[in-house]
């Protein structure tokens, strides 16, 4: 998913616009809940009229179906930061987790809606985008298990084992203050996914 998916072609400006309004959703659904969600609020919140939200979505299940774009949009951002495919698979594997642990403690409004997204309309037909389209992951896995290197497992599995780790772990540490040796989760996940 990308934002021109998600926005349409827009200037700069209005680009700022949509994400203003985008991300004071997620802020209003981290601090109230989705069900308390109203235009009027989302608004408020951003500072904007409403019916400028309307100029950019024409309703609210399709501004929250592109809350859950703008979301993946920024995941997919996150998996290829600081990317370098001539690093070994592990080097790239690592990369990639420690972008992920990164994203999610620096947004703490994604990790307490970690739950919420999967009732965003269209949250199923993203993941399952995902899953088909050849993102850098998705590359490692291939790269990986024709190298048998990697277990012979769908990519979408192995995700579960290894990077979805660090959301997970982000998530516990915000809300009941763990902390973990991140080196050592990021070498145990690895192993995990390998042959």
């Amino acid at each position: 998913v990308t934002l021109r998916i998600v926005f349409k072609p827009m200037q700069h400006s209005e680009l700022d616009t949509a994400q203003q309004i985008l991300s004071a959703t997620e802020k209003l659904m981290a601090e109230q809940g989705l069900h308390t969600l109203s235009m009027q609020k989302i608004a408020q919140a951003a500072g904007i009229s409403v019916g400028t939200i309307y100029i950019y979505f024409k309703n609210k299940d399709e501004l929250l179906s592109n809350v859950a774009k703008y979301l993946f949009f920024r995941i997919d951002e996150q998996l290829i930061k600081h990317h370098d495919s001539n690093r070994s698979l592990f080097e790239q594997y690592r990369q990639m987790w420690l972008n992920f642990w990164g994203f999610f403690n620096q947004n703490p409004y994604v990790l307490k809606n970690f739950y919420q997204y999967t009732s965003l309309p269209g949250f199923s037909e993203l993941v399952k985008q995902c899953r088909e389209r050849q993102n850098v992951w998705a590359k490692l896995v291939k790269q990986g298990q024709k190298q048998r290197l990697l277990c012979d497992l769908p990519q979408d599995i192995l995700f579960s084992l290894s990077l979805e780790s660090a959301v997970k772990l982000a998530f516990r540490q915000t809300h009941y203050d763990e902390i973990y040796v991140i080196e050592t989760v990021i070498k145990k996940t690895w192993q995990a996914i390998c042959i």
